[in-house]
């Protein structure tokens, strides 16, 4: 239902409430296990884990609320891209709440764009910075897109009705 373009999407949304803890040990890729659309000759997911099957450059985009219950603690939470498994550090990015009283969610928008090879895959990790409260995914709030912005170009050198090479017509 949503045509056929030349840029192709993945658009993954997740229902998994997670908690997340302290310390990058307990880092996690989010579970994104709702499929809001796939161009399913392009991309393949799993747990929230996308794997590309051509290479080129992808748009990779995250919304990530989270929502903390305590009445005022503090957390800052920090969100990234993952290429194989492996954080790219370019790619972190950090939010801090003062729980319920003051506020309640914060907010990772994690935004990029890598060259990947085919059968490479993306996903995204969190946890928390520091937390002094809890702090969970508001799993309804978030989504993870991956798009192509590489366009496979299918034009040849073929010839026109008159016989020329279509490379005749380029201009110098």
């Amino acid at each position: 239902g949503n045509g056929l373009f030349d840029n192709f999407v993945c658009h993954l949304k997740t229902n998994v409430n997670a908690a997340l803890a302290q310390g990058s040990n307990n880092a996690f890729t989010v579970n994104f296990n709702l499929e809001e659309h796939n161009d399913s000759s392009k991309f393949s997911h799993s747990n929230g884990v996308i794997t590309v099957s051509a290479a080129g450059w992808y748009r990779i985009y995250a919304n990530m609320v989270y929502d903390n219950a305590s009445a005022s603690s503090r957390n800052t939470m920090r969100a990234y891209v993952q290429k194989n498994g492996s954080e790219i550090v370019s790619t972190r990015t950090y939010d801090y709440d003062r729980g319920s009283s003051y506020g309640r969610f914060s907010n990772n928008k994690v935004e990029t764009m890598l060259y990947l090879a085919a059968n490479d895959n993306v996903s995204i990790g969190n946890y928390a910075y520091n937390e002094d409260g809890s702090v969970t995914i508001e799993a309804q709030e978030c989504e993870f897109i991956v798009n192509s912005v590489t366009v496979t170009t299918s034009g040849t050198n073929a010839d026109t009705v008159d016989g020329l090479h279509a490379s005749s017509f380029i201009r110098s």
